[in-house]
């Protein structure tokens, strides 16, 4: 079932695919209670599940506080033993600088992308493992 989120400068949806996959969906400026909404969506899918693979799609994301991508960031360095990866669709290039900034503290555990098609791919592949 997906949820909606509502937030003044965006709306945040979210859904769980199967026990081991999370689909966030954001359209607007991601603003720091959204960030907090997306690390309690995520604490309690952890509550199920000891692993799971996070799909982000960010394509209509125009951008964000930075206080944001820091919460998410360190939410998930503090959860690397359960998040296997992080996949985003990005379009904004602000907002692929972020990702950039992230990448430095998380590594391969992000995986960007600048096409829907391959992360349209990498989603279903992870929902039927």
């Amino acid at each position: 079932m997906q949820k909606r989120f509502e937030f003044p400068k965006g709306v945040l949806t979210f859904e769980r695919l199967c026990s081991a996959v999370l689909a966030f969906h954001f359209t607007g400026h991601l603003e720091e209670a959204a960030a907090r909404k997306i690390i309690e969506l995520r604490s309690a899918a952890f509550d199920d599940v000891e692993r799971a693979e996070e799909f982000h799609d960010w394509w209509q994301m125009s951008s964000y506080d930075s206080a944001s991508r820091a919460l998410l960031t360190e939410d998930s360095l503090k959860r690397r033993q359960q998040i296997s990866r992080i996949h985003l669709l990005i379009a904004s290039r602000l907002v692929r600088m972020g990702v950039s900034v992230a990448t430095i503290v998380l590594g391969d555990q992000l995986v960007p992308y600048a096409e829907r098609n391959a992360f349209e791919t990498a989603r279903r592949d992870a929902v039927s493992r």
